[in-house]
């Protein structure tokens, strides 16, 4: 429509980015409309650097920057990461000229990647108003450290879902927020103790896990005793399990107190 009829931009873009999922540089296209891609401070990584400095950033760029975030209800942070000096400018515009960024944020959609998008970036969209998460990672360690200062950030989000080529524990440790309500996870490997973390989450109403390719090995656990105090989910209404059937039976039945 923007197209069509000059009159029908605002309108066309206002909706766009009210209904549908906008990606992270679509929005900072609109206050350094030149981005360049350079490569990074260990010459291994790339890195998207704004073409822009301070000073050439006038207040109504930035009063219109901020309006335009605060447009947006769906967010994608994906593919390249932003520089450590773009993310200062951001900083320092925010510090000096004011404003709230993505002030009606519900969804948060994040992809992590070895040389990808990382926590720094990602910290930018965790504001208060997000209540979903949804969580690619291929590199866990900047994941983690996102996640564990969502609870600070965005203390009302209600769900998350969270796949990982991660064959670690994953969550365990996580400060998952208690009040989520609807958890999804899927890994190569759910371990005993990964499916334990979660009993920090009381008020979970639907659970999801989901793992492949991988061998049970909580039997050995099992069998030597380490510890079988159950988890319990009290208000939970949903479970879905799609694991191998003996790994099911066992977390359910010994790791578990039914609501």
């Amino acid at each position: 429509m923007a197209i069509v009829c000059h009159d029908w931009a605002y309108w066309a873009f206002d909706a766009r980015w009210r209904n549908c999922e906008v990606p992270f540089q679509e929005l900072l296209k609109t206050l350094c409309p030149v981005p360049l891609v350079t490569l990074g401070l260990h010459r291994t990584a790339i890195r998207l650097e704004m073409r822009a400095s301070f000073s050439n950033v006038t207040a109504s760029q930035w009063e219109l920057f901020v309006k335009r975030s605060g447009l947006i209800s769906s967010l994608r942070i994906s593919g390249t990461a932003l520089s450590p000096s773009s993310i200062t400018l951001l900083k320092e515009l925010r510090l000096h000229y004011g404003g709230v960024l993505f002030r009606s944020l519900r969804h948060l959609s994040l992809e992590f990647e070895p040389d990808g998008v990382d926590a720094r970036t990602a910290k930018i969209a965790a504001v208060p108003s997000v209540q979903t998460v949804n969580l690619r990672t291929d590199c866990f360690s900047d994941a983690e450290v996102f996640v564990r200062g969502l609870p600070q950030q965005s203390p009302h989000i209600r769900s998350m879902h969270i796949v990982s080529d991660d064959y670690g524990d994953g969550i365990v440790g996580l400060p998952l927020q208690t009040s989520l309500r609807i958890f999804s996870y899927s890994a190569p490997l759910i371990s005993r103790v990964a499916w334990k973390a979660l009993k920090q989450c009381t008020w979970l109403v639907k659970l999801s896990l989901s793992e492949e390719g991988a061998d049970f090995f909580g039997l050995d656990e099992i069998e030597a005793g380490l510890g079988t105090e159950p988890v319990d989910f009290p208000n939970l209404q949903q479970l879905d399990l799609r694991l191998p059937e003996a790994r099911a039976i066992t977390l359910v039945i010994l790791y578990t107190s039914p609501p």
